[in-house]
C-alpha cells in the first residue's frame, strides 16, 4: 500500500456507529458541612454523552466497557479539609486531600485512568476520616467531576 493511502486510511473518521461517552458536571453551590463519608453530587451537568452520569446521585454508571479517564476537582477555603476518593463500585481508584487555613483558598485535582465494565458505578466520595467543613463551589471556582472513554 502506498504511504499516502496509509495516511489517508488512518485519518478517516470513525464510523457513525461509534458512540461518544463523556460527562462533565459541577456543584452549583457549596456543600453543607461534611464530617464523614458521603457521595458527592455534582448537580450542574454540562456534558453527558452516553447518558451515564446521574446528577441526583452523583454516580456515573458505565454504559460501555473500556478504558476511561476520570478527573475530579475539590475546592476548599477558610479552614476546611477533605480527603476525597474516586470509587469504582466498592474499590478506591484514587484519593486526594485538600486542606486550607483561615483566609486561604485552594483546589486539588485527581486524575485516574481505569478499566471499567458496563454497569460499574463510578463516583466521588469523602473519605470516612480526614473531613471537616464545607466543599466550596461558586463563580470564583467550581468543584467538579468528569470522565471520558478512551477506547
Amino acid at each position: 500500500m502506498h504511504l499516502s493511502t496509509q495516511i489517508t486510511e488512518r485519518l478517516k473518521c470513525p464510523s457513525s456507529k461509534s458512540k461518544s461517552i463523556a460527562f462533565y458536571a459541577y456543584m452549583s453551590q457549596n456543600t453543607a458541612t461534611i464530617s464523614g463519608q458521603q457521595i458527592l453530587t455534582f448537580d450542574v451537568v454540562k456534558t453527558n454523552a452516553g447518558n451515564g452520569y446521574y446528577y441526583a446521585t452523583g454516580i456515573f454508571i458505565v454504559p460501555e466497557t473500556g478504558i476511561c479517564v476520570f478527573t475530579w476537582t475539590i475546592r476548599e477555603n477558610s479552614a476546611n479539609r477533605h480527603s476525597t476518593q474516586l470509587v469504582k463500585n466498592t474499590d478506591e481508584l484514587g484519593i486526594i486531600h485538600t486542606q486550607v487555613y483561615h483566609n486561604s483558598d485552594i483546589a486539588g485535582t485527581g486524575i485516574v485512568v481505569a478499566h471499567v465494565n458496563t454497569g460499574d458505578s463510578v463516583f466521588v466520595r469523602t473519605h470516612s476520616s480526614w473531613n471537616y467543613g464545607i466543599i466550596v463551589s461558586n463563580s470564583a471556582g467550581r468543584s467538579s467531576f468528569s470522565g471520558w472513554k478512551l477506547v
